[in-house]
């Protein structure tokens, strides 16, 4: 009897700590991660369609951009799924008070799924990274170099190895103890050692950012006529030297902000960690700020290209559902307006006329 009287205090306690997290501000903030998860979504889906149907990039190039997209993508789609979850327990938490409790089982298998998608894009951008320096080195043949199924290959292999690497931590989740959490995160959970990933993860961002801005340089600087004089396809080399330079800038400018986003998410947990709080709530809030850098990245991540990048605006706003809102959308770039000369009126052989009639006299 004590025992059980002993559970039922402690049950009521963890009911009463899930529903202190319920405040005004955490609810403005996991609707602000929702929507901005669902922007973000619509973003990406468009924004690979882009690629995918653009015929003029290589293959290759083609079917990484794609898996980082996708990456990054269902890493938002999760988020947006705990955010949805959260806030429909909020409501449901008015008339049963417990409804916020998470078993930790299921919450250290969500924080552990969560940050796969983010280890797959970490390395896929190194994989973008180092497609960008063979088509860089080899441009004059890399139209004709296309190597699909070792891309295919590579990619899913990425996603084989994050996961055998969580197994080890699926493990010990499933061998600790059933026990109700009033408030669910990663951090709460400890399934993910954030001083591991500042250590290795940000080096790593910073070696992809030197190299593709290293390649961009030596594309943008590179001699346009040099290829003539060297006897090689001269139009082929300059078209393939062109798309390098586009490409790669873009890829330059997501590494650089995918780097940012790294940065502020994982010090911010880091020193969120580490700062001493009084209550369950104040962490809650903090922490879900902290989750708000993946969201605005995937739109910003989206947005600054279209906003850089001429090619991908016209490819973006060009798609068959925006034609169908607008049709102006899909006129394309226009086409010079030349106005007629005063010698093309009406008058116009009438002033010949007069010219060969003075001639005549």
């Amino acid at each position: 009897m004590a025992s059980t009287s002993a559970n039922a205090t402690i049950l009521a306690e963890t009911c009463a700590a899930a529903q202190d997290i319920v405040t005004p501000g955490l609810v403005i903030i996991m609707i602000a991660v929702a929507l901005l998860d669902g922007t973000s979504l619509i973003l990406f889906y468009f924004y690979g369609r882009c690629y995918i149907t653009n015929k003029s990039l290589q293959p290759n190039f083609k079917i990484l951009i794609t898996a980082l997209t996708v990456a990054l993508a269902l890493r938002n789609f999760l988020t947006m799924i705990r955010a949805f979850r959260m806030l429909l327990m909020m409501i449901v938490s008015i008339w049963h008070p417990c409804a916020l409790l998470t078993i930790y089982a299921i919450c250290g298998f969500e924080s552990t799924i969560n940050i796969i998608p983010i280890e797959v894009a970490t390395h896929t951008f190194a994989l973008v990274a180092i497609e960008r320096v063979i088509a860089t080195v080899f441009y004059k043949k890399y139209e004709n170099i296309v190597f699909v199924k070792t891309c295919i290959f590579v990619t899913v292999l990425m996603w084989i190895i994050q996961l055998s690497i969580s197994f080890p931590t699926f493990a010990q989740i499933l061998q600790r103890p059933p026990t109700l959490m009033s408030y669910c995160s990663s951090m709460s959970t400890q399934t993910v050692n954030l001083g591991q990933l500042v250590g290795y993860r940000i080096p790593i961002d910073i070696v992809i950012v030197i190299i593709a801005a290293v390649t961009y340089y030596i594309n943008k600087r590179a001699d346009p006529f040099g290829d003539a004089v060297n006897g090689s396809s001269h139009l082929t080399s300059r078209y393939q030297r062109s798309e390098n330079i586009e490409a790669t800038k873009n890829v330059t400018l997501h590494i650089i902000l995918y780097l940012l986003v790294q940065i502020l998410n994982l010090y911010s947990s880091y020193w969120l960690g580490n700062l001493k709080l009084d209550t369950v709530a104040e962490f809650a809030v903090l922490k879900e700020t902290t989750s708000l850098c993946y969201p605005i990245h995937g739109n910003v991540h989206v947005i600054l290209i279209l906003i850089t990048s001429k090619r991908m605006r016209y490819k973006f706003f060009t798609q068959p559902w925006l034609c169908r809102i607008s049709p102006r959308f899909c006129k394309g770039p226009s086409s010079p307006q030349f106005k007629p000369s005063q010698n093309t009126d009406a008058n116009y052989f009438e002033q010949y006329k007069r010219q060969w009639g003075s001639v005549a006299k």
